[in-house]
């Protein structure tokens, strides 16, 4: 039998009814990352010794990839682009190659329940309250604008504060590209 078993993934484990095969599970998601949270990316105090050792501006990679937060870690950095600024030693969109936008396309276009709007607003800086709970790591069943952005959350499009149950887009690297999609859906 097996005692413990460690997965790694960027969604949580769908769960297909109550009588999970998987059972006895602990798992650690964006919204609830726990005891994890500090090596889901790069803490602050991670960031800054780096950014001497590669001779860059901490506050370029301060400005484009911090954002997420967690309660008792503080910022935390996107990992694959902090390493690769620091290696290509310059300041680039890097996270958007490691996923598509196309699902959150799709239904910014739809406008699930004024998802638009919201997308909008989060990529000029606001804040938007967001309920978390009915999100069951469906791909094909996302039909409110909740479970859309608890979607987005998991993938990194978008942060989430735990405390005050709001999402928002956590740095300028995905600011510019969000907007870039936004560009492309409703043409601003």
């Amino acid at each position: 039998s097996i005692a413990l078993c460690y997965m790694t993934g960027i969604l949580p484990i769908k769960k297909y009814n109550t009588e999970l095969a998987l059972n006895n599970f602990k798992e650690f998601t964006m919204l609830k990352p726990f005891f994890v949270a500090p090596y889901i990316g790069f803490t602050e105090e991670e960031v800054k010794p780096l950014c001497q050792k590669f001779d860059m501006p901490f506050s370029d990679i301060k400005s484009r990839y911090e954002g997420y937060e967690f309660k008792g870690v503080g910022s935390i950095y996107s990992p694959f682009s902090v390493v690769n600024a620091l290696t290509d030693h310059e300041i680039n969109n890097y996270w958007i190659d490691t996923s598509s936008p196309n699902d959150l396309k799709q239904y910014i276009n739809i406008n699930v329940d004024g998802l638009k709007e919201d997308v909008i607003n989060m990529s000029l800086g606001k804040r938007v309250p967001v309920r978390v709970g009915s999100f069951a790591n469906d791909f094909v069943s996302l039909y409110n604008k909740g479970q859309v952005m608890t979607h987005s959350i998991h993938l990194g499009y978008l942060a989430y504060d735990a405390e005050n149950k709001d999402a928002y887009v956590p740095n300028n690297e995905v600011k510019e590209n969000l907007l870039n999609l936004l560009k492309i859906v409703i043409g601003i």
